[in-house]
């Protein structure tokens, strides 16, 4: 993956922002106080990282192979899930009562950081569609729990 400049990385960075706000959008219209502010920063966030990750590959990887650490872009993809993880854990852990809402918000944190990470990659239709349906499938879900099971 070659890195763009400034502008592309900004321009991509933007584009994760708004598909997180789009996503957060619909939460809040839900019930979730402060989705906005959350998904777009998750998703600008974990964006950033992505291109940074491939940016020190192309700035150490080959000119430093005698380094102790790898530069494996993978590696910081996988501390940007588990930091997720962490705080999506603590988040169910110090709120017992919310239950599988706790586990909802969890997995939105993990679509919508997947959407960045895609954006991040240059896959800007795939995550255009996923974040699509991210939405539908909270919709219909609950238009089913709302509608046809209480």
């Amino acid at each position: 993956m070659v890195i763009g400049s400034e502008t592309e990385i900004l321009k991509q960075i933007s584009i994760a922002l708004l598909m997180g706000f789009g996503f957060g959008v619909v939460q809040e219209l839900r019930g979730a106080r402060g989705a906005m502010r959350m998904y777009s920063l998750l998703t600008a966030g974990v964006a950033l990282f992505t291109i940074l990750s491939f940016a020190l590959v192309e700035a150490f990887g080959e000119n430093y192979n005698y380094l102790v650490w790898n530069a494996d872009p993978t590696n910081i993809l996988l501390g940007l899930f588990l930091g997720s993880a962490i705080v999506g854990a603590g988040y169910i852990f110090r709120n017992e009562e919310l239950g599988l809402e706790g586990v909802t918000l969890f997995s939105s944190m993990v679509i919508m950081s997947s959407v960045a990470v895609s954006i991040g990659l240059e896959k800007y239709f795939l995550a255009l569609i996923m974040t699509l349906m991210a939405i539908a499938a909270t919709e219909v879900a609950l238009f089913i729990e709302d509608r046809v099971l209480h």
